[in-house]
């Protein structure tokens, strides 16, 4: 076990987090043919400009993710919306990324007007993704609550929360403190210890990316007494439980972000695949005040490519090494 660099920023904002009130902003929706980031027509835009707060940002630095900084020509027929209404950001049916851009605006109580959101599906499409409803009606909030409009539209006023978290940028003490709100309705009364366990992507069908050997360095550890559980066939309420609990392994993924949900600190041993973490898993790490250790041999796992619709499949170039580095680290941890 090394230590090891991380890839993104790592900025913790200490000031109050602010919003702003926009008149006669111009929404133009994320095309439902393409991810965020192949999109480069779709924002919130004031006075010609993207508004800062209201842009899907990811870091190092302040790159946008699909967008533009100036205004397409896609509002030049916007229809116009009276009222006031809530940006609530951008929400997607993937459980990392809803971790982050879907609910990093809710620190904001207002609830009594509509939110407006951005999304590659419509509201109906995203609320059968079942981690959803059920954060959002801790939230307070139902689908009824949420609009997305399908053309350019000119709000007469849009509240614009800004983000208590962004992607490898940035996070705020207050995206901590909603993930312990949320994970205390939860686990109420969290019972601290129990074996390690490992979370297996053995079983996934789908997904970001798998390694081809893992099961190699799951027998390892099985042999030492460390449950195997594959966190895709549990509920939301079980996956926080166990990094409310237990000492959670495995190999780098969105499952890690359910320690932003945990109502207590967790302890987690995340291995990585480019021998470097990642600071998604980093930001939540600060802001929860986690005991986290990063495991790396010092090589990159290897690319295999598209497996099915495991978007990468790699391989694990000593699974039985990394497993003695696992061991090591639950007796430090």
């Amino acid at each position: 076990m090394i230590s090891i660099p991380v890839h993104g920023d790592e900025n913790m904002i200490s000031r109050p987090l602010r919003y702003k009130v926009l008149s006669n902003a111009l929404y133009i929706p994320k095309s439902f043919s393409s991810w965020y980031d192949g999109d480069t027509n779709w924002g919130i835009f004031k006075d010609g400009n993207i508004d800062f707060d209201a842009a899907y940002i990811r870091g190092p630095g302040d790159c946008l993710v699909g967008q533009s900084w100036t205004e397409p020509q896609t509002g030049a027929h916007a229809r116009y919306l009276e009222g006031t209404y809530v940006y609530g950001g951008t929400i997607q049916p993937h459980y990392g990324h809803f971790l982050f851009d879907g609910i990093a605006r809710f620190w904001h109580n207002e609830r009594s007007f509509k939110f407006i959101v951005q999304g590659p599906t419509t509201v109906s499409e995203w609320f059968k993704y079942s981690p959803i409803p059920e954060i959002f009606k801790i939230l307070g909030l139902t689908e009824e609550n949420f609009i997305r409009p399908e053309q350019a539209t000119f709000i007469q006023n849009l509240i614009v929360p800004e983000p208590s978290i962004r992607e490898t940028h940035s996070v705020h003490e207050e995206y901590g403190h909603m993930g312990t709100r949320i994970g205390h309705q939860l686990v109420p009364n969290p019972n601290l210890g129990g074996a390690p366990v490992y979370l297996s992507k053995t079983k996934l069908t789908r997904g970001i990316w798998a390694a081809e050997n893992e099961e190699v360095l799951e027998k390892e550890l099985e042999k030492h007494g460390i449950e195997i559980v594959h966190p895709q066939t549990l509920s939301l309420a079980d996956q926080v439980r166990l990094f409310s609990e237990r000492v959670v392994i495995g190999l780098e993924g969105s499952a890690f972000h359910t320690a932003a949900l945990a109502p207590v600190q967790t302890k987690s041993i995340i291995i990585v695949k480019f021998c470097h973490a990642i600071s998604n898993f980093t930001l939540i790490d600060k802001v929860k005040h986690n005991n986290v250790k990063y495991i790396t041999d010092g090589r990159a796992f290897e690319r295999l490519g598209r497996v099915g619709e495991i978007d990468t499949m790699f391989r694990i170039p000593d699974p039985k090494g990394l497993a003695k580095q696992v061991l090591s680290a639950i007796e430090e941890i």
